[in-house]
């Protein structure tokens, strides 16, 4: 039996006895879109890759989670009610605590909102801590939800369901382990109904609300307030959780902000309307601050080449390293992804390569000569600053950037070709590039207006 079932057939296999609506209705609205990224986002990795990815364990300490619980009640204790904007957002989006991608929004809300931290990884977990006082981690709601009645109330009620459920996958037995998910998902929506109510919520405003953010989203639709989302990422037929083709009523911002009208058309043929999606540019080109590469301790004499690093599977990661080993000719920076748990690029250090996490991506790209990467948001950037870029498609993936479509980034699939492709790549014309999908001015004023 294959492993990886489309969405399609595990509607079909929910569907069994009644309608997935009704089988995973939660006050009105469907837990799928909670479990449906574990399902299908692995499995379809597994489907594509062949083998698993080593995702590793991130590091936790029992100290810092129990300091974000106490710096959170703290700061919940000095928070006064009748807050316009509840602002989800993660500790990955700030440098050493300063505001890496959204630039002035926080000054534009004029201190008229609550930002909840929902970080996942050590390291993003201490940089709200560096943040004022209105940035609130998460485990502090969290633990006081613990003591409310109503949120116990709820999750015994989703807890009771999932027998049923799993009998009804009990020949798909590798997909009954999401199913937990749904307790946190419950507790997690009712804990931000909590904050909604007890500070008097106006709006609520996610970063990539396809993810962790539609917990918020969710709590606002249940509450009656306006939700408004902003793409955090890349939207392509690859991302899943933009996709909204399961014949499943879809949880949706009233607004979705893209960074241009190729954005905004991809969300159109995965079935949102047009008056769900607004066009404002990218947040993060509003303030390139940050640390720099100090380009005064690298080599005189080699090009430095950042490569930015995403999901792939560890042999990919090895195989990488030790093609950067033989190019000696070049100096080779990796900016790790946010979430990366694998100790291949973490612990990789050599002569002529090194890694890092604390950068500004946009200042790392200032400084480099060349960018080489898979399809990820930092080539968009790098076409921002008019670097001369190389896509390592290693898993042959379709154009998710535009930039090889639009002429600007070399393409290659595979490790032998990168020596001579590093000798070759060039700056092009970015412009009409940039009119499609990078716009950058005045994207925080545009937001202020769409909220």
């Amino acid at each position: 039996m294959n492993d990886y079932i489309k969405a399609q057939d595990i509607i079909k296999i929910f569907e069994q006895d009644e309608p997935i609506e009704q089988s995973l209705n939660y006050n009105g609205l469907s837990l799928w879109w909670f479990i449906r990224p574990g399902i299908l986002g692995q499995d379809v990795l597994q489907q594509v890759t062949g083998e698993k990815r080593d995702t590793g364990k991130q590091p936790f300490s029992y100290f810092l989670l129990l300091k974000r619980v106490i710096v959170g009640l703290w700061r919940l204790f000095w928070l006064k009610k009748g807050i316009k904007t509840l602002v989800f957002t993660r500790g990955k989006d700030f440098v050493d605590g300063k505001d890496q991608i959204y630039g002035g929004l926080f000054d534009k809300l004029d201190n008229d909102y609550v930002a909840i931290d929902f970080s996942t990884t050590k390291e993003h977990m201490k940089q709200c801590l560096k943040r004022g006082s209105r940035f609130i981690p998460w485990e502090a709601f969290y633990f006081k939800s613990m003591l409310s009645v109503d949120v116990k109330y709820e999750v015994s009620k989703i807890e009771q369901r999932l027998p049923k459920l799993k009998r009804k996958f009990k020949l798909y037995k590798q997909y009954t382990k999401h199913f937990k998910k749904l307790i946190s998902s419950v507790r997690n929506i009712e804990t931000a109904r909590l904050v909604i109510r007890k500070y008097g919520i106006k709006q609520v405003l996610c970063v990539d609300e396809r993810c962790s953010g539609l917990t918020f989203i969710t709590a606002a639709k249940l509450e009656g307030i306006k939700s408004y989302g902003i793409q955090h990422g890349l939207i392509s037929k690859i991302n899943l959780g933009y996709h909204l083709w399961d014949k499943v009523s879809p949880i949706l911002p009233d607004k979705t902000m893209v960074w241009g009208p190729v954005h905004k058309g991809q969300l159109l043929d995965f079935g949102y309307k047009p008056d769900q999606v607004e066009i404002v540019g990218v947040p993060r080109l509003e303030n390139i601050g940050g640390p720099r590469l100090l380009r005064s301790a690298l080599r005189d004499d080699h090009y430095v080449v950042y490569f930015a690093q995403q999901a792939m599977t560890d042999k990919m990661k090895q195989d990488i390293i030790n093609t950067f080993k033989k190019l000696t000719d070049y100096d080779f920076f990796i900016k790790l992804h946010p979430e990366e748990k694998s100790k291949v690029f973490i612990n990789a250090k050599g002569d002529n390569y090194q890694t890092y996490t604390s950068a500004s991506v946009e200042m790392s790209i200032v400084n480099c000569d060349i960018v080489l990467g898979n399809y990820s948001t930092t080539l968009m950037d790098a076409a921002v600053f008019n670097k001369p870029i190389i896509v390592l498609n290693l898993m042959a993936t379709e154009d998710i950037t535009g930039l090889v479509d639009y002429g600007l980034a070399t393409e290659i699939t595979n490790l032998s070709s990168l020596g001579d492709a590093l000798k070759k790549v060039k700056v092009k014309d970015n412009s009409l590039y940039l009119r499609q999908y990078c716009l950058t001015d005045n994207v925080i004023d545009k937001i202020m207006k769409v909220t």
